[in-house]
């Protein structure tokens, strides 16, 4: 597994990628409305570090409560992995607790992600490798 992006909570998406472009970011693409979620995302990268913007699209988001308790803060770490079923395999076996079922991202061309969480580390998203 490598990592892919860092998670960042934002309230106004505009705004956060006008500030991390200043500090020398560049981004990826103009931000996209992902239903199943009810947010605004993109992905912006610097120097081989991307970090993907999330931005509640409105209350009823499941971003929104999260946004409420952290404010703009980073919240998750991304994985890109070869085999999606056995990076959550390991990962369940080593104590990883199962968030979400692997789901198609639509800010990530489609591939399938999912989630876990663990008290030591927190929140860890697995992707599968583009093809």
């Amino acid at each position: 597994m490598t990592l892919h992006h860092v998670g960042y909570l934002v309230a106004d998406i505009g705004a956060a990628a006008e500030e991390f472009i200043l500090l020398g970011f560049s981004q990826e693409w103009e931000p996209i409305y992902d239903e199943a979620r009810d947010a605004r995302i993109c992905f912006l990268q610097t120097g081989g570090t991307r970090i993907e913007l999330i931005c509640p699209a409105s209350p009823a988001s499941p971003y929104a409560p999260l946004l409420k308790k952290f404010k703009n803060a980073p919240y998750h770490l991304c994985f890109e992995t070869d085999g999606l079923e056995e990076a959550q395999a390991e990962l369940f076996s080593r104590g990883y607790v199962p968030v979400r079922p692997p789901e198609a991202a639509p800010a990530l061309g489609g591939r399938r992600v999912a989630f876990f969480m663990h008290g030591g580390v927190g929140l860890i998203e697995l992707v599968e490798r583009a093809c």
